[in-house]
């Protein structure tokens, strides 16, 4: 990976630093709990916290087997939610 990617993730990495800021502020403004609003669907996907802390760490196998692991899904299946949410 070179100078330009590097760069790109740690300003990709920053923003969304900035928008989870402002999207915890959003909800203590409403009164809204973060547990109502962490387990969204990613991309049209529900994503458990177990899943989403094995992909935020770059662990895309570990994740895909925990989502095979807590839904049933196949293989494939699996590799595709996880891929889609990747997206």
């Amino acid at each position: 990976m070179g100078f330009a990617e590097r760069r790109q993730i740690e300003v990709l990495s920053l923003r969304v630093t900035q928008l989870e800021n402002r999207l915890e502020s959003l909800a203590r403004g409403l009164g809204v709990e973060a547990a109502e609003y962490e387990n969204l669907p990613v991309r049209g996907i529900a994503l458990s916290d177990a899943v989403l802390v094995h992909l935020r760490a770059g662990q895309k196998i570990a994740a895909i087997k925990q989502y095979r692991d807590e839904t049933g899904a196949d293989l494939r299946t699996a590799k595709d939610a996880v891929e889609q949410a990747l997206r």
